[in-house]
């Protein structure tokens, strides 16, 4: 039967306790028996001893009184001596069986009738003519006989009380030793009983222990063997054993492991994806992509690699990446300069394809940490056609500088001298018509004048003087240069600087106010207002150029600041070229400040730049 509330060790408990109780029964039994046994056996011995002393009595009786006689005929005094000293025993022989008959089986009233025909005897014989002390021969011993029959019934008593002593102790020895046999019997019986009940219960406890123990140990061998073979798992034994314990959390466990597994499964294909991607990523990038470990040997190449250099991968295995670049100067470390170029700042070197043709070229490295190690990522890009459309923009903005700007100051010039009357009369339709071709011709040299700047600023051929100035000095040189414009709207401006002093150049950085001035007038409403206002902050000033106008939309704020690009090009399109902005942008870049825009306090526009404090 099982014991599904059992634990193990409770079920080693009871094969073990359940025995002991069964021989602890029988050994109290047993113990019982035995007391008893051993009691019978006792009293046996002291009947046995009764026996054995009565029949000593008589037999000492027997030799006595032999001896006497051969004395009383012989005369011999050995005989004499062996009588006395069968007197002597006689009296000491029967208080001792008196007082084993007394102290052992409990009958004072036999043990002092023994006593007392013992002594009677000795005193009988003495009277009758058998006295060794009287010299009378045996054929006179008839002559007093009534000395000789009282010492006739004085023996007979004394020995047929030890006669009857004797047949009562043999008869009680007899019937012991019979309850002594079936007492050993009872013993030996119980004895094999105990024995053939603890086997059988030793082998019931052991087969049902064994078979329930093995049977769930079976199932968990079988659950191992599933779930290594990936197949559903048995039902749970459902038992509050050991093996019922290790068989729900192997379940938990298998099932955990079986998420996991499951998990595994996913993300192992989602890496294969992203890897089968990445590759195609990486296969597909225009850019060379070049894979070295940390000392400059070649792991790896993409195919654009490949196509820029002229090379198959397994030609450049385990090559140095010098190999792939126009040497250095003397002194100069090819592969330490490799190294220094980020993303952010790549380096401009000569590379060789595999017919030693040069190709210009940036390269970017990147460390990182592969399965072999460190290795270093080299981003290499072909500039040839950057530096060809460099090229051709400098040759632009030379022709702008020389060949466009030039004409177009001589153009104004004669169209101004036309129209005040220089060259003959003009009428005034004809003055308004020149007045618009010198407006016109204006707007173009300015144009090409902020191209110029613009194209300064990006190639960093400016260079600033930056010096400790007080913020009203810029603030003052972007109010007076816009005098003129705002007079003509009639707009207000105010301004405030408290007084502060920034790190600038102070020629670049009023252009750069005038500018943001200038352009809030352009959008404010007739007889707006412009307020100016400087925040002290941390390590910088924050200048702030508030307008009424209609604001730059949200959505146009981040990329306002490119060139050419407008918040609302239908709107702004007859305003300006979009190069302003694009102009300020880079010359706060240059004095490592951030300019922005939102929305003013009061509608409109907030343009706003930080410079660093003096």
């Amino acid at each position: 039967m099982p014991f599904p509330q059992l634990k193990l060790a409770h079920k080693g408990i009871l094969m073990v306790a359940l025995p002991l109780a069964i021989q602890g029964g029988v050994y109290l039994k047993l113990k019982s028996d035995l007391a008893e046994l051993q009691r019978e056996t006792q009293e046996l011995d002291v009947r046995r001893d009764v026996v054995n002393r009565v029949n000593q009595t008589m037999l000492y009786s027997f030799y006595g009184f032999q001896s006497l006689m051969q004395f009383k005929l012989y005369g011999q005094s050995s005989n004499r001596h062996y009588f006395e000293k069968y007197e002597e025993n006689l009296i000491k022989g029967n208080d001792e069986l008196a007082d084993i008959i007394e102290k052992k089986e409990h009958d004072k009233e036999r043990a002092d009738r023994l006593r007392f025909l013992s002594r009677d005897y000795i005193v009988a014989l003495k009277e009758s003519q058998f006295n060794p002390d009287e010299h009378n021969q045996v054929a006179t011993i008839s002559d007093d006989l009534l000395r000789n029959i009282h010492f006739r019934d004085v023996a007979r008593e004394m020995f047929t009380a030890l006669k009857d002593l004797g047949l009562s102790e043999q008869a009680k020895v007899s019937d012991g030793s019979g309850r002594e046999e079936s007492y050993r019997k009872k013993v030996q019986q119980a004895t094999d009983m105990t024995v053939l009940i603890n086997a059988i219960v030793a082998l019931l406890l052991a087969i049902v222990f064994v078979r329930g123990t093995v049977s769930k140990l079976n199932v968990l061998k079988e659950n191992t063997r599933r779930f290594a073979a990936d197949k559903p798992l048995l039902e749970s034994l459902g038992t509050n054993d050991e093996i019922g314990e290790l068989d729900a959390f192997f379940h938990t466990m298998a099932e955990a492991l079986s998420t996991a597994r499951t998990k595994e499964k996913f993300m192992n294909a989602l890496l294969k994806d992203s890897k089968e991607r990445l590759e195609g990523l990486i296969n597909n990038i225009p850019a060379a992509l070049v894979v070295t470990d940390e000392r400059g040997r070649i792991q790896s190449l993409n195919p654009a690699a490949d196509k820029l250099f002229g090379y198959k991968s397994e030609e450049l295995s385990e090559k140095s990446i010098e190999k792939l670049f126009a040497k250095l100067p003397k002194g100069e470390s090819l592969f330490e300069k490799l190294q220094s170029g980020t993303g952010s700042h790549p380096i401009a070197l000569e590379a060789l394809s595999s017919e030693q043709e040069i190709i210009a070229v940036e390269v970017a490295t990147t460390h990182f940490e592969g399965p072999d190690g460190k290795s270093i990522l080299a981003t290499i890009i072909d500039v040839t056609e950057r530096y060809k459309l460099e090229a051709l923009k400098r040759d632009f903005y030379a022709m702008v500088s020389h060949d466009i700007r030039t004409p177009l100051t001589t153009i104004s010039g004669v169209l101004q001298l036309s129209r005040l009357g220089r060259y003959g009369p003009v009428s005034e339709e004809l003055a308004s018509r020149l007045l618009m071709a010198e407006d016109n011709t204006h707007r173009l040299l300015e144009m090409v004048g902020k191209l110029l700047d613009l194209d300064k600023l990006e190639e960093g051929t400016i260079e600033l003087k930056l010096e400790p100035v007080p913020l009203q000095v810029v603030v003052s040189g972007a109010i007076n240069a816009t005098v003129a414009q705002r007079e003509a709207k009639g707009i207000t401006i105010s301004g405030r600087d408290d007084g502060l002093v920034v790190t600038c150049d102070a020629h670049y950085l009023t252009q750069v106010l005038t500018n943001l001035v200038a352009n809030a007038i352009r959008y404010s409403p007739q007889g707006g207002a412009i307020a100016i206002a400087a925040e002290e902050q941390e390590h910088y000033v924050l200048v702030s150029i508030s307008d009424q106008g209609p604001g730059v939309p949200e959505a146009a704020r981040a990329d306002v600041f490119e060139r050419f690009r407008q918040a609302d090009a239908g709107r702004d399109q007859k305003s300006g070229f979009g190069l302003g902005l694009s102009i300020c942008k880079s010359i706060i870049s240059l004095h490592g400040g951030q300019i922005g825009v939102d929305s003013a306090p009061a509608g409109g526009a907030r343009f706003w730049f930080k410079v660093a404090k003096g």
